[in-house]
């Protein structure tokens, strides 16, 4: 026996593959700049020096995306974010009293998590969708 068809098979995928990146990486974007819009809102003021270092990045194969402290200047001059984000328990003995997590980074992105997965999953269906109208042809 033998199976046909996975050269057309193969032709769709190799379609579908850009166009889908290019919507999934529309998708991280939005995504991403929404989640680090909520980091700067539930991030405390102070100085204004955290949350002037918080920024967003999106890889090129639009796949991936990372918020907060993504260069490594931002994480040595933001160590204290994670003191701000998960706590301390205190030094009692040095009248340091115990500071609570925020889950600022937890919060950002549970909030936006639903809107983000509906719209990736919308920019792959769009892209479905083209694909099988051109039935895997290159030219449109």
């Amino acid at each position: 026996s033998r199976v046909t068809g996975n050269r057309r098979l193969a032709r769709v995928l190799r379609r579908i593959e850009p166009e889908a990146r290019e919507q999934m990486k529309g998708a991280m974007i939005d995504a991403a700049q929404a989640i680090h819009a909520d980091m700067l809102v539930l991030t405390p003021h102070d100085t204004g020096n955290l949350r002037r270092l918080l920024d967003w990045r999106v890889s090129k194969n639009g796949m991936n995306a990372r918020v907060g402290l993504v260069t490594k200047k931002a994480q040595r001059e933001g160590f204290y974010f994670r003191f701000l984000d998960q706590g301390t328990k205190g030094a009692p003995a040095k009248n340091i009293p115990p500071q609570p997590a925020r889950h600022i980074r937890a919060q950002a992105f549970d909030l936006n998590k639903k809107w983000a997965l509906e719209r990736v999953n919308e920019g792959i269906d769009k892209a479905l969708e083209a694909a099988v109208r051109a039935g895997g042809r290159r030219d449109e």
